[in-house]
């Protein structure tokens, strides 16, 4: 996989071809940061780099790690894939946002929660209490008064 310098010099060559110094003014930093970045030898932290990919139209998941799509309208594209959805989550639609990954996890996570309650209840049998009461040790024991 590419690295970050190797992304940071693709988008210096173009089009349209920026410096080194018209980036490094856009940025509020040296030349020689941009250089540094364009060498491999340091990365910008990640406010930097949301700048840099708004200043390049890019997204910045793919400047940071190389995560495709580069362009942020390349998005809808990506909606056209067909593929199974995950457990709890509903297909995309062409020409929609898919859910973000929290909202994904968020989705799974409470279909895991209610799989596990069913498998509980399940468990118990019917005709048992909703809720199992707590083993005798555990139970607070009652305070007498003074």
């Amino acid at each position: 996989m590419a690295e970050f310098s190797d992304r940071i010099r693709e988008l210096l060559a173009g089009p349209p071809p920026t410096t080194m110094t018209a980036l490094a003014e856009a940025m509020e930093v040296s030349r020689e940061a941009v250089s540094q970045w364009a060498g491999g030898t340091t990365t910008p932290r990640l406010a930097r780099l949301r700048r840099i990919a708004d200043h390049f139209s890019v997204r910045w998941q793919w400047l940071a790690s190389g995560d495709e799509p580069k362009f942020l309208n390349d998005i809808a594209n990506v909606n056209r894939v067909t593929e199974t959805p995950a457990p709890g989550t509903k297909p995309v639609e062409e020409g929609t946002m898919p859910p973000s990954p929290i909202e994904s996890l968020l989705s799974i996570v409470a279909d895991l929660s209610n799989r596990l309650t069913a498998l509980e209840r399940e468990k118990r049998g019917p005709g048992s209490p909703a809720e199992p009461k707590p083993p005798e040790a555990s139970r607070p024991r009652p305070q007498k008064p003074r």
